[in-house]
């Protein structure tokens, strides 16, 4: 990448899928990296969220009925969650435990130094997560800030040159994303349906039990810490050494790394590929590594 990145929990996947497909001879490789916001768009808790502010609550009723049926909730919890998307302010009144922030990698000198968080929040960026974005928030930056083409067309144009296969993400497509923004909010969630628009426009195309599941679902990154076991010792090795050098010490917070290194160096415990600790430590890994090539 050349630049430190977040998404090492897809990194292997990602290049696994090219190594197949030269191995395979194909030319164009085709995915729907972009499908989340466009063709596959409809998130279903924001929409019932929204479906609450406006007060349209015999619409609300009828979709928490269906959804509820088809997922297999209770829709009193459903309910909930679609509340606390509605009135985040008046969640943290309730619950005010339930916040979360993730830790500060960054070292909070550095940080006082170059006056970062200040320079991000006049970007729109909320550094403490205290106000998360609407889905619809997230898609609409999603279409106005370059930099997610620069990401997904950096590793694109990287791992196509290396194996000489041709990407291609057909959801990515100007037409698609016009016509995808033309359509009403309703067509994306409907009937107690998330995806609905693509799940209807599949019809006949895809089995039913592809087409309209919404209990199954993979999960990303999964093996990421059963794959490095075998090279655990290694791993830890590297990050004390990180901990104690001066190059990464300017930049991280060492405490935070060091707690998150004694929780997690006794052995590689699968479940810890969904551990907070264990992402700041990958995370703060590639940036290390990032500053010894520059330096």
């Amino acid at each position: 990448m050349e630049t430190p990145y977040k998404f090492f929990e897809n990194t292997f996947w990602l290049r696994g899928m090219y190594e197949k497909a030269q191995e395979k001879k194909v030319g164009v490789l085709l995915n729907g990296q972009r499908g989340n916001w466009t063709i596959s768009w409809g998130p279903v808790l924001d929409f019932y969220a929204d479906l609450l502010k406006k007060f349209r609550l015999i619409n609300l009723y009828q979709e928490l009925n269906q959804y509820s049926r088809n997922i297999g909730v209770q829709r009193s919890k459903i309910m909930v969650a679609a509340r606390k998307k509605a009135f985040p302010a008046l969640n943290k009144l309730i619950n005010p435990t339930e916040s979360f922030q993730f830790p500060m990698i960054i070292n909070p000198k550095f940080a006082k130094d170059t006056n970062v968080f200040s320079k991000l929040k006049e970007h729109g960026i909320d550094v403490t997560l205290s106000e998360s974005p609407s889905a619809y928030e997230v898609r609409d930056r999603q279409f106005r800030q370059l930099y997610y083409w620069s990401l997904t067309g950096t590793y694109g144009a990287k791992l196509s040159l290396r194996y000489s296969v041709w990407e291609r993400d057909p959801t990515n497509d100007l037409n698609v994303i016009k016509f995808c923004l033309s359509v009403p909010e309703e067509q994306f969630v409907r009937n107690g349906l998330d995806r609905a628009l693509v799940r209807r426009s599949t019809k006949d195309l895809l089995p039913d039990k592809v087409r309209m599941n919404m209990k199954s679902r993979g999960v990303q990154g999964a093996d990421g810490v059963y794959r490095m076991s075998s090279y655990w010792d290694t791993f830890i090795e590297e990050l004390e050494t990180m901990s104690e050098d001066p190059i990464s010490e300017y930049y991280l917070n060492q405490s935070v790394l060091k707690r998150a290194i004694v929780k997690i160096k006794h052995e590689p415990s699968p479940e810890y590929a969904f551990d907070f600790d264990f992402r700041i430590l990958m995370r703060s890994l590639i940036f290390y590594r990032y500053l010894k090539k520059i330096s």
